[in-house]
C-alpha cells in the first residue's frame, strides 16, 4: 500500500515546583509512494484494486500537536490534528483523506479535562 512514516518529538516540563507537569508531543504522519489503484475498505476490512479516479488516495503529510497538563491530579489536554490545515501551506488548505469511504478531513481540535476525586 505504500510507505507510512510516523516521526516526532516528545518532552516534559515541570512548573510551579513540580506541581504542574506538562507533556508535549509534536509528530508527523506521512504517507507516500502508494500504488494509485490500491484501496482499503474499512467497513469490509479488505484491500482491493480500484479503477475509480475519485477513490485515489493522494500522498499526504500531516503535522499534529498534543499537550497534557497534570495539575495536582487534574489533567487538562489540548490536541490539534493537521496543523498544516490551520496555518495553510500555500494559498490552499491542507486536506487529507484516510480512505475512499471517508470524506476529506481538515483540522481537528480537542480539549478535555479529566478530574478524578473521592467522595
Amino acid at each position: 500500500g505504500g510507505t507510512y512514516i510516523k516521526t516526532g518529538i516528545i518532552g516534559k516540563v515541570k512548573l510551579f515546583n513540580g506541581n504542574m507537569i506538562v507533556d508535549l508531543k509534536l509528530w508527523s504522519n506521512m504517507r507516500s509512494e502508494s500504488k494509485s489503484s490500491f484501496g482499503y475498505n474499512p467497513l469490509l476490512q479488505i484491500p482491493f484494486e480500484n479503477s475509480n479516479s475519485q477513490w485515489i488516495i493522494r500522498d499526504s503529510q500531516i503535522l499534529n500537536f498534543e499537550a497534557k497538563a497534570n495539575i495536582s491530579g487534574v489533567v487538562i489536554s489540548y490536541k490539534i490534528n493537521n496543523i498544516l490545515n490551520a496555518i495553510g501551506t500555500t494559498n490552499e488548505k491542507a486536506w487529507f483523506r484516510p480512505n475512499h469511504v471517508y470524506p476529506q478531513l481538515g483540522r481537528m481540535l480537542q480539549f478535555g479535562v479529566n478530574w478524578d476525586f473521592n467522595n
